[in-house]
């Protein structure tokens, strides 16, 4: 049996239709996938430009950054200050005595005197040690609860000092851009 050229033309018709409805029906099947990968590539790329301003932000107050990372890694210690280098309570006249090491090295403090006049002094050496941790302090007071004029109290306390962690010497901004990532 011969075919005429008319219906093999037809047949290659009929094929070539059916195979683009097939591919018009896939890529519509694939629509809803590519709007959703559209709107995640989006939202990378915002979450990506909010990333590289904040690190340009970083990068212009680098100078401070550093200078308070200094700040606090210099506050750590690997040996216990003796008691007289607190300077601020020592002018105040409050005495401290080193009462031994747990996580931090741990120190009490005394003495009689207007809570007018400690609290500078306790600001002071918090301003010297970034990481000094006051974690008891009791103010007692042996006269009348509401005197006219200033009356010393006795004043105790204890503090810590956080004790030595391996600390670099000098970091650097790159460096802890690499470490966050």
């Amino acid at each position: 049996m011969k075919t005429s050229p008319q219906i093999a033309l037809v047949v290659t018709a009929v094929a070539a239709l059916l195979l683009i409805a097939g591919e018009g029906q896939w890529i519509l099947s694939r629509r809803g996938d590519l709007f959703s990968q559209e709107a995640q590539n989006q939202t990378a790329a915002r979450m990506n430009a909010e990333r590289r301003k904040d690190f340009e932000d970083l990068q212009t107050h680098q100078d401070t950054v550093l200078e308070t990372l200094l700040k606090v890694t210099n506050a750590v210690v690997s040996e216990a200050p003796p008691p007289e280098s607190f300077e601020p309570l020592r002018q105040a006249g409050i005495q401290v005595e080193l009462q031994g090491e747990h996580r931090g090295f741990e120190y009490a403090f005394s003495s009689p005197m207007e809570f007018h006049r400690f609290v500078p002094a306790l600001a002071a050496l918090e301003s010297e040690y970034p990481l000094l941790r006051v974690s008891e302090l009791e103010l007692e007071s042996d006269g009348d609860p509401f005197p006219k004029a200033a009356t010393a109290l006795q004043i105790r306390g204890k503090f810590s000092l956080v004790k030595n962690q391996a600390v670099s010497a000098q970091p650097s901004l790159g460096s802890l851009h690499s470490a966050n990532q």
